[in-house]
């Protein structure tokens, strides 16, 4: 397993939404995830990779779980201007995984898997 040490800076960097995460917690999540993200693979993005899995996991069942922890809304797909209405569409398509739907459910799932594919995969 690589060091987390260079994740762990990025994600204080580049996920806001968890500042009032305790050091350690944040740690603690980057260590429990990186033993599931190959280096070979990743490579130079592996820290990265390690940040965006974290996130997604502390948005959906750890310190940023709610009752309503999605926020993968898809595109405007009616409106009305009066009284208000907006609907969205879906984000996945039927050609998803069931994996590649569950990294949908967050923005930093989505994150992870446009680096993936920007891996090849």
């Amino acid at each position: 397993m690589a060091d987390t040490t260079t994740a762990y800076t990025m994600f204080r960097d580049v996920v806001p939404e968890f500042a009032s995460v305790d050091d350690d917690e944040v740690k603690d999540w980057l260590d429990f995830v990186a033993p599931n993200v190959n280096v070979e693979f990743w490579g130079e993005s592996w820290a990265q990779a390690v940040v965006w899995r974290a996130a997604h996991f502390m948005k959906t069942v750890g310190p940023g779980a709610s009752a309503q922890t999605t926020d993968a809304a898809g595109p405007v797909t009616s409106r009305k201007a009066g009284p208000r209405s907006i609907s969205f569409g879906n984000l996945s398509s039927s050609s998803d995984s069931a994996e590649e739907r569950e990294w949908m459910t967050t923005t930093y799932g989505r994150k992870y898997l446009a680096l993936r594919r920007s891996r090849g995969y």
